[in-house]
């Protein structure tokens, strides 16, 4: 993996994290340690899908939208 991706599930959070919709960053286990903190300390909910090319980490808030369909 070379880069960690950020997705916004739902609607736009940008405003409430403070990054913004497909945003990329180099990947290391710190950066993906220190984003994950990040968006757990804003009430966000994670979701994560690991690629050969990418780590990326969907965003939403508390709704509940990655649960079981």
């Amino acid at each position: 993996m070379k880069k960690i991706k950020i997705h916004y599930w739902y609607s736009d959070l940008s405003e409430l994290t403070g990054i913004k919709h497909k945003a990329e960053f180099n990947y290391s286990k710190e950066k993906r340690n220190k984003l994950i903190d990040h968006f757990l300390d804003c009430s966000c909910e994670i979701m994560i899908r690991k690629f050969d090319h990418a780590l990326m980490i969907f965003i939403d808030n508390a709704g509940g939208s990655f649960r079981q369909r």
